[in-house]
């Protein structure tokens, strides 16, 4: 957002400035996870008029299997579940990671074999503790 005039923006009584700059903002000061419910109000203000809205922090998508730290047999078709609430979220995404691999990605195949089920090829990924990202949503 680029602001040309005397516009503000407030969230929680915390003004941030916008004249003359192109404005990206960090709100939460927490892991989104902590903040899960949270209500936030903004103020956006420009001369007398206020426009203001609140928002709920939403739930982060949970991967639920495997359990973080879990040992976990390299193969072709290695079965990751999750959790979302798709009112708030879409998931675009999972990525087994591998840090010390040749190759230290592997994409999930979404929605297989079902439903808030993914299936990763990690056969390629090496012996060491491989860990997955948070979900992108």
């Amino acid at each position: 957002m680029q602001a040309a005039g005397d516009e503000r923006l407030t969230c929680d009584g915390v003004t941030f400035p916008l004249k003359g700059c192109v404005a990206v903002f960090q709100v939460l000061r927490a892991p989104a996870a902590r903040e899960a419910g949270r209500m936030v109000h903004y103020d956006y203000s420009a001369g007398e008029a206020v426009a203001g809205v609140s928002l709920q922090i939403p739930a982060p998508p949970t991967i639920t299997s495997p359990q973080p730290g879990a040992q976990i047999a390299r193969g072709p078709r290695t079965l990751v579940t999750y959790r979302f609430d798709p009112a708030t979220a879409s998931m675009l995404g999972i990525v087994a990671l591998a840090p010390a691999s040749p190759s230290p990605k592997a994409l999930a195949r979404m929605h297989m074999p079902g439903p808030l089920h993914a299936t990763i090829d990690t056969s390629g990924l090496s012996p060491a503790p491989a860990r997955s990202s948070s979900p992108r949503a």
